[in-house]
């Protein structure tokens, strides 16, 4: 069985607790530190990397080129460490140095929007149009099964020799 493919999150939203226990996720971030023999590491908002870190763990995704400041995203599981804190299992990290930001932050509102849209129920019988009517039928008499050019000599395609 496949994993479930993971929903987009901020990291203010992972590391403020608004991301349920156990849930699967995609969320991006700044190298911020790097602890290979604990097989963390410390991602940072980019908006606002001294009050929004999120803790990732690389032992699935080991060994990597670690670049302090780069950009990150990470596809994983939500999980809570022995002393409480959340950390991030993750199964996919992908430096994308260079991605612009903002149109990332786009896409996610404009996936979520989407998202929304399809699971709004679909309106009731007042609501829905008419059907448009069916088109007039064709008077029987006009109908014919004949070719039209019956007795006359069908001119052949010319052809370039």
């Amino acid at each position: 069985m496949l994993p479930k493919p993971g929903v987009y999150y901020f990291p203010w939203e992972v590391s403020d607790g608004h991301v349920p226990e156990g849930s699967t996720l995609r969320t991006f971030g700044r190298l911020y530190l790097y602890d290979m023999a604990r097989s963390l590491m410390t991602l940072a908002a980019p908006q606002k990397p001294d009050q929004c870190q999120l803790l990732v763990c690389t032992n699935l995704v080991e060994p990597f080129e670690a670049h302090v400041n780069f950009l990150y995203m990470v596809l994983g599981d939500l999980e809570r460490m022995e002393g409480g804190a959340f950390v991030v299992r993750a199964r996919l990290l992908t430096c994308v140095e260079g991605m612009d930001l903002s149109l990332l932050e786009k896409a996610i509102l404009e996936q979520r929007r989407h998202l929304q849209k399809r699971q709004q129920p679909i309106g009731d019988a007042s609501t829905l149009q008419t059907p448009t009517p069916a088109p007039q039928s064709i008077p029987s008499d006009s109908l014919s099964l004949e070719p039209e050019n019956r007795g006359q000599q069908v001119p052949l395609p010319q052809t370039l020799d």
